[in-house]
């Protein structure tokens, strides 16, 4: 893959760039509408920031419900170049396009150079990365870092290298400002390198990734201490998120339907969020303790729809029915590809186990907590590894059904 590197990733980055820079100037203002409520209280927040109020939302309230990472990214980019979506857009489809080589280096690393192009590839050209690349939500950044935090982590565990530990501690903690969604990722990976029998010689580089990356997450959460006087990690959703996960109305089709726990629970009608959330949580928890099985099927129905559920389904209903229709079909079709990828790897999970670690978490994580499409983005090239993976593999069997040896 070394000799590859120096032809193949400068020229995989740039097709990526011209790709989301074309879509960029091509989608124009149609942007905006796709970019929801969130965007205009991210907006909010960057400006609050630049102004000297703190980290205050459209209210002029200091919150708790946004992670304040790419409030502060917007809040820099808008500092050094002005404000307008442009320059936002722009360096967002810069790290999307950086995004890709660490994807093309991450596949290279476990199953050489011509799965590692082919996932260079699928992800240069995936829709829904393509989009997200360029509108004014998390996303983006997001996926860069964590692909950043999982080069690092494989390449560390790969070598025995506690030097890539060190760097993944601090990637990880500006990561699980911009989202929280890695905070519990340290003790999946410490499960795995005991269960393997690596720890002993990372258990350094183990312990400074996560004492830095906790202790960057920690500013955070002394300021929602300070600000609150509750312990509040990043932010708080996640108790609105499990609770959505158990209710069998949440869903019309495969639309999200907006709705609040306080239907169910009028004594919290009036309560601030930040005291509801955790309230929710203990007592969804509660519930299906009380009521195992039940709640088994209500999550078991979350982890289908997190895999078979495309990013941007919705969006492109509005546009055509049946094309989104047939969008949902190509895309359980593609994920029933990386299924095989991942079902013809079976004799190496050892050797692959680093790489499956990251969609592990993803299943376990977004079967507890709904599954939006769009939460499981910056997972999404992962995924495209292994799909690139299945595609090699069935290519090969096509080949030799068609091309074996010694028929004419």
């Amino acid at each position: 893959m070394d000799k590859l590197n120096k032809k193949i990733l400068p020229a995989a980055f740039f097709i990526s760039l011209v790709l989301r820079f074309g879509f960029l100037f091509a989608a124009g203002d149609r942007l905006r509408v796709a970019e929801m409520e969130d965007a205009r209280d991210y907006q909010a927040l960057a400006d609050s920031l630049r102004a000297g109020r703190g980290f205050c939302g459209q209210d002029g309230q200091p919150t708790e419900i946004r992670a304040p990472g790419y409030p502060l990214f917007l809040a820099a980019v808008n500092g050094v170049f002005g404000p307008g979506d442009l320059p936002v857009r722009s360096i967002q489809a810069l790290l999307d396009s950086a995004s890709v080589v660490l994807i093309m280096l991450i596949a290279g690393m476990f199953f050489g150079p011509g799965v590692a192009l082919l996932a260079g590839a699928l992800m240069a050209v995936y829709p829904p990365l393509v989009l997200y690349s360029v509108l004014k939500l998390g996303e983006s950044l997001f996926t860069f870092l964590f692909c950043v935090l999982c080069y690092l982590l494989v390449k560390g565990i790969n070598e025995k290298r506690n030097g890539c530990f060190y760097a993944a501690g601090a990637v990880q903690g500006v990561a699980g400002l911009v989202r929280s969604t890695p905070a519990l990722l340290p003790f999946f990976l410490f499960a795995y390198l005991f269960v393997s029998r690596s720890i002993k010689p990372l258990i350094k580089g183990f312990l400074v990734y996560f004492l830095v990356s906790t202790s960057i997450m920690a500013v955070w959460t002394v300021r929602n201490y300070r600000v609150f006087d509750m312990f509040i990690p990043v932010n708080v959703g996640s108790g609105h998120l499990l609770w959505l996960t158990v209710q069998d109305d949440a869903w019309d089709g495969d639309r999200l339907v907006t709705m609040w726990p306080s239907r169910e629970y009028k004594d919290l009608e009036n309560v601030p969020r930040r005291v509801w959330e955790k309230e929710v949580t203990k007592r969804v928890f509660s519930q299906a303790a009380a009521h195992p099985l039940v709640y088994s099927k209500k999550f078991a129905r979350n982890f289908v729809r997190l895999w078979t559920l495309p990013v941007g389904k919705v969006m492109l209903e509005k546009y055509s029915e049946n094309l989104a229709e047939a969008y949902k079909a190509a895309h359980i079709a593609l994920m029933l590809l990386a299924l095989y990828g991942v079902l013809t790897s079976v004799r190496n999970v050892p050797s692959i186990m680093p790489l499956l670690l990251f969609l592990i978490y993803l299943a376990v994580m977004h079967t507890l907590f709904i599954a939006v499409p769009r939460y499981r983005l910056p997972f999404e090239p992962f995924i495209l590894i292994f799909l690139a993976k299945g595609l090699t593999e069935a290519g090969k069997g096509v080949r030799s059904l068609f091309f074996r040896p010694g028929i004419k």
